[in-house]
């Protein structure tokens, strides 16, 4: 997801019915990219002179360095979903009837316009009424995504002269010439950056490039897309800094795995309280950005979820909307007499909010006994 966004997830429970929408982004209001006609997104010819001179796009609310896109698939693992009859963000689920407890974790990928069933094993939950819903997944998240713009944009260096230099995304060393730019732009990269973005050494999901490097290729013509990867490496914004240590070289990490509890609205103007808490490998609560490998999710229903012996169970997934495209040029001073560039805006990475889930459970339909 985009790291100028905090992370959020909230739920709503519909009439026999329960409908969870599982999200990092911070809000529900609308950050979908700006399109034309022909559905390219809407970027200036040259951002200095751009309607916010280093802001490259428009999220449907304002002008930004970054919008949201639909992509053409999503990578993400899943460890747990729960009913729970307690609090779950002090990382006990031992209240919990699980719809799926994997300690390997189950990959799963969704691509766009193609339904696909998640490998989940058969289940049981017990009756009862449960007020809370949990969730474990994996801290990253991947994603494949092609998109056109209106005008060119500055992609990553094809050649970088060295093994090295590659390794290093050393753009000093390029030898391109002249350097990409078009208006088709696609994943090329696969990371992972973080969230932050720091060059999180990750102890379960390895290094960390910087998410200031251009890893994104444009060109003139359509380019095949490679997956890309995001690290979900810290939850708060502490003191207006969402870097993992503090000056002192001491993790920022707030307690209980940087809990983050807030409250989302939902269009309704129903409320819902989410608390969300990051793990390590082993389950215990992570506490640095090196050691975070997974995201509980903790949701209190605004109304306890009834649970029969006939219940029924459907969980389906989507992913609109859930790819931040982060473009350069926030980050400079345009108003600097020393900083001259003129031309088009160029793009570091696409950020990657993990897809909505819908979990509904139903009761089946009593159909009477005929009479004779």
């Amino acid at each position: 997801m985009s790291f100028f966004q905090h992370k959020i997830m909230y739920s709503r429970l519909l009439v026999s019915s329960i409908f969870l929408i599982l999200t990092l982004t911070s809000t529900v209001a609308n950050a979908n990219c700006v399109v034309d006609g022909t559905g390219a997104i809407v970027t200036p010819a040259n951002i200095r002179t751009a309607p916010t001179p280093g802001l490259a796009v428009n999220n449907g609310s304002n002008a930004s360095s970054s919008c949201t896109i639909t992509p053409t698939a999503t990578k993400f693992t899943i460890f747990k979903i729960a009913l729970c009859t307690a609090d779950t963000s002090s990382n006990d689920l031992s209240s919990c009837q699980y719809i799926l407890d994997s300690a390997a974790g189950i990959e799963h990928i969704l691509t766009q316009g193609v339904s696909s069933a998640l490998a989940t094993p058969g289940f049981g939950v017990a009756p009862g009424s449960y007020d809370y819903l949990a969730f474990v997944l994996s801290s990253k998240f991947g994603t494949l995504a092609s998109w056109r713009t209106t005008n060119d944009v500055w992609g990553k260096c094809e050649d970088y002269g060295s093994a090295q230099a590659e390794a290093d995304l050393d753009d000093s060393n390029c030898q391109s010439s002249p350097w990409p730019k078009g208006t088709y732009c696609w994943t090329d990269h696969p990371g992972p950056t973080t969230y932050n973005p720091s060059t999180t050494l990750s102890l379960a999901h390895g290094q960390a490039v910087s998410g200031s490097k251009m890893l994104i290729a444009c060109g003139s013509s359509p380019g095949t897309a490679k997956w890309t990867y995001e690290l979900t490496n810290i939850l708060q914004d502490h003191n207006g800094s969402d870097q993992c240590y503090d000056g002192s070289d001491r993790s920022t990490f707030l307690a209980n795995g940087d809990r983050f509890a807030f409250t989302a609205g939902d269009s309704d103007g129903v409320n819902y309280n989410i608390i969300s808490n990051l793990l390590k490998s082993d389950d215990t609560f992570a506490t640095t950005c090196e050691n975070t490998a997974k995201v509980l999710f903790t949701a209190i229903l605004p109304n306890p979820v009834v649970v029969t012996a006939n219940s029924l169970f459907d969980l389906k997934f989507k992913q609109e909307e859930i790819s931040h495209l982060e473009f350069g040029g926030s980050d400079r001073d345009w108003n600097d007499s020393e900083y001259t560039y003129e031309g088009p805006p160029w793009m570091y990475k696409v950020g990657i909010s993990p897809p909505q889930l819908y979990l509904t459970t139903s009761e089946p339909e009593v159909v009477p006994e005929e009479a004779f």
